[in-house]
């Protein structure tokens, strides 16, 4: 009896190690449109980056763009947390997230550098706290708060005014 319960451990144990280090089966751009609704891995080659004048960014897998059947968007958004994705022409990238239909094709939603998987340099991520236009002695790494202004040394003016009660017209 002890022996098939350590048998069934052991077995069980072999079947979560063997299945536990391996990744999602990735399907390619074509099959996409069957899977629209599911949480999926598409694997495509980038071919190019490109912007519409709303600013959003689309990642083109085929070589006529309006034909392909699988796109991959960023909204401007969501750019600051993807990175820059213009480094991704020419590689082949694993896409994770839900396909969803958008103009009748399917469609996946980069909102994170964590859905894309594959060999490119990770770009580093936009300072979100460091802004151009503010003033003073401080830099993207370090801050240092404005001094507070000095108290004025000059005797204070008087804004009081006297009349003669007795000729109101001087």
């Amino acid at each position: 009896m002890q022996r098939r319960i350590i048998a069934t451990g052991f077995l069980f144990l072999a079947v979560g190690l063997g299945t536990a280090g391996k990744r999602p089966v990735c399907i390619s751009p074509p099959e996409a449109p069957k899977q629209i609704g599911t949480k999926q891995c598409v694997t495509a080659k980038v071919l190019a980056v490109n912007q519409a004048p709303g600013g959003v960014t689309s990642l083109a897998f085929c070589a006529e763009s309006k034909s392909c059947p699988f796109s991959v968007v960023v909204l401007p958004a969501d750019l600051e947390y993807v990175g820059d994705v213009s480094e991704l022409v020419g590689r082949t990238i694993e896409f994770r997230g839900k396909i969803k239909e958008s103009e009748g094709r399917a469609q996946i939603v980069l909102r994170d550098a964590d859905q894309m998987h594959g060999d490119f340099p990770k770009t580093p991520l936009a300072p979100t706290e460091f802004d151009v236009e503010k003033r003073g002695k401080f830099g993207a790494g370090t801050f240092h708060a404005a001094k507070a202004k000095k108290a004025s040394r000059k005797a204070p003016v008087s804004t009081q005014t006297t009349f003669d009660i007795e000729n109101p017209e001087d």
